[in-house]
């Protein structure tokens, strides 16, 4: 049993998927990185503190601060590569005070919080991402709440304030305390774009149906079996870059090279939830930048079963990154999440093959064709200058600047 929750305060379990005959190189491996203090004296080591910032709730629409410590507890320089916030718009971040720290050393930047509501909770992670190794990033949970009691209409009475009056391009906030202006601009994704297709259909894909954690193996044509046609899930959700441009199906490249996206997933209700998937030749799979499932190799396998874990997950907004890596031919990948189901309850192969999974499926990664990924090794959005990354409902940038009254 895997568990996560959302992207902050993680707890995992790891392991190796368990055939009838023991653990097997026929699982994925998820690996918890150990920290070996001989082998990581001469490296850099990231930590965010405090976690989380919890800005508590506010009575009033207004703008507060917390400042935010990042500090270097290797043995080398640290290099902050990025920061960025996902989840709610309503928290913003300034650059560190400084790129690089030698070990020891601390450097600072501000989180603010800026709700319009007047009733609203909001989340966020905050990503601080250098070359540490081992934890490139670290993460550390945004929190605040709103609840404004006995507003009205906004006008003054003879006791009140006067209105605010904002510079051109700001508005009032509903106390009338605080002006504020929220800019958006479309994320860059690195490297070459490209478009996302179904899978060509192949009868290798799923031929040996779906294999759960404890070796339980399942043969029909909704998990897939081996009679010289395409069925089973990688055929129906799997995807891949297309052929050509406007193409409708998936061609081999690129090849030798990891290609992804990342997609936010609203979770409406804590509880257990079923992944499963497969790629050709290799996936890996993320949840809430903590890595949870990856193919070790390129072996057929790895597209022959449709591979089933379960995972734990609290309610709110979830980031999941999926990645394929074709080692040549023709390639895919896919994906999906079923659920919610009662805690505890899917925690070995007869309970998770009695759970209704394919009338509860809430994303697959069929979900992405016709719109772009990135290609390379590395996925991800790149923002202007003073812009954070918000990549839950769609990849923008955004900047918030709250000014005070004229």
């Amino acid at each position: 049993m895997f568990h996560l929750t959302p992207p902050w305060g993680v707890r995992l379990s790891f392991g190796c998927l368990v055939l009838a005959t023991g653990c097997s190189d026929y699982a994925f491996h998820a690996e918890k990185v150990v920290e070996d203090a001989a082998a990581t004296t001469a490296q850099p080591q990231v930590v965010v503190s405090p976690d989380p910032v919890d800005f508590g709730t506010l009575d009033s629409v207004q703008a507060v601060t917390q400042t935010v410590t990042i500090g270097n507890t290797g043995q080398a320089e640290l290099r902050l590569d990025a920061v960025r916030i996902d989840g709610a718009s309503a928290f913003a971040v300034t650059d560190p005070e400084v790129e690089t720290l030698p070990p020891g050393a601390q450097t600072t930047l501000v989180v603010s919080y800026a709700p319009t509501e007047d009733r609203a909770d909001h989340d966020a992670r905050l990503d601080v991402s250098s070359n540490a190794e081992g934890r490139p990033t670290a993460s550390v949970r945004l929190l605040g709440s709103i609840a404004v009691f006995g507003t009205d209409s906004g006008t003054s009475g003879p006791d009140e304030a006067p209105a605010c009056t904002c510079p051109e391009d700001f508005a009032p906030t509903e106390d009338g305390t605080m002006c504020f202006q929220q800019t958006e601009a479309p994320a860059a994704a690195t490297g070459e774009e490209m478009e996302v297709c179904a899978v060509t259909p192949y009868p290798s894909y799923g031929k040996f149906g779906v294999l759960y954690p404890g070796g339980t193996n399942l043969r029909d044509s909704y998990w897939g079996q081996d009679d010289d046609t395409p069925n089973g899930r990688l055929n129906d959700v799997g995807v891949w870059s297309c052929r050509s441009t406007g193409a409708s199906e998936a061609g081999v490249e690129p090849i030798a090279s990891w290609i992804g996206f990342n997609v936010c997933v609203h979770v409406e209700a804590d509880g257990d939830y079923l992944l499963g998937l497969g790629g050709d030749n290799r996936v890996r799979f993320q949840v809430d930048g903590i890595p949870f499932m990856e193919q070790p190799d390129s072996h057929t396998r790895n597209f022959n079963y449709w591979w089933m874990e379960s995972i734990s997950l609290t309610a709110g907004a979830h980031v999941l990154t999926i990645e394929g890596y074709n080692a040549g031919s023709i390639a895919g990948f896919g994906a999906e999440l079923s659920g919610p189901f009662p805690a505890g309850s899917v925690i070995d192969d007869d309970a998770m093959q009695a759970a209704n999974y394919a009338d509860h499926i809430i994303w697959n990664t069929s979900d992405a064709i016709g719109s772009a990924f990135p290609i390379g090794d590395e996925v991800s959005w790149e923002c202007p200058n003073g812009m954070v990354f918000n990549g839950c409902e769609e990849p923008i940038c955004v900047s918030r600047e709250v000014v005070p009254c004229l």
